[in-house]
């Protein structure tokens, strides 16, 4: 098969890099959307906010460092939570205590890809819902579906380094509510995050 270059594509001027900036949606159609449906700004947020943490989980994927596993599904769980309040705010959240008596079923590696890959999802739907403007995919089933999948399997790895889920939820409790945002949010608050510099 032939090998091809930048300038081998359909539009023989133009490089690769030309080709990404002008198929970007134009930011002010983005800020515009944003703007209409302010829901949509925060399920954007959210979603940012998600896949860095699961990221970060994944540090812990030959080595789990169970402490450092405590903080950052609560963080997960934030996000995830909020992409509920986000994308499905006329709708009661499913309550949380439910997965207080969930019993360990896979291991710590089976448990955080699963819920990478139902991250994935939620991310995927999130943004067709906020650059797509398409409400069909927050409303899907498919969604929920992976939303429960996200919050079980930050569970179940929590439950692995030995902390129940109340003790996930009460332990991001601390670091946001208690220490870092103490006053309320603000940015100056996220960037210095008092809760680490203790």
């Amino acid at each position: 098969m032939k090998n091809t270059t930048d300038k081998d594509m359909k539009n023989t001027t133009e490089t690769y890099p030309e080709m990404v900036r002008r198929l970007i949606k134009d930011p002010q159609d983005v800020a515009d959307s944003l703007q209409q449906d302010l829901l949509k700004a925060d399920a954007a947020h959210m979603g940012l906010g998600l896949g860095g943490e699961v990221l970060e989980l994944f540090d812990n994927f030959l080595e789990p460092d169970f402490k450092n596993i405590l903080e950052e599904s609560g963080d997960v769980l934030f996000y995830t939570v909020g992409e509920w309040l986000s994308c499905r705010a006329a709708e009661p959240m499913p309550h949380l205590g439910t997965y207080e008596e969930l019993e360990v079923t896979d291991n710590f590696q089976t448990c955080l890809l699963r819920l990478a890959h139902s991250a994935e999802i939620v991310l995927n739907y999130s943004k067709k819902y906020c650059m797509y403007n398409n409400p069909k995919f927050k409303d899907s089933d498919a969604f929920v579906q992976a939303w429960r999948e996200t919050i079980h399997f930050t569970f179940m790895m929590a439950r692995i380094a030995g902390y129940t889920p109340g003790e996930v939820m009460d332990a991001n409790r601390i670091k946001l509510d208690g220490s870092r945002y103490k006053d309320g949010y603000s940015d100056a608050a996220a960037a210095e995050r008092a809760d680490k510099s203790a």
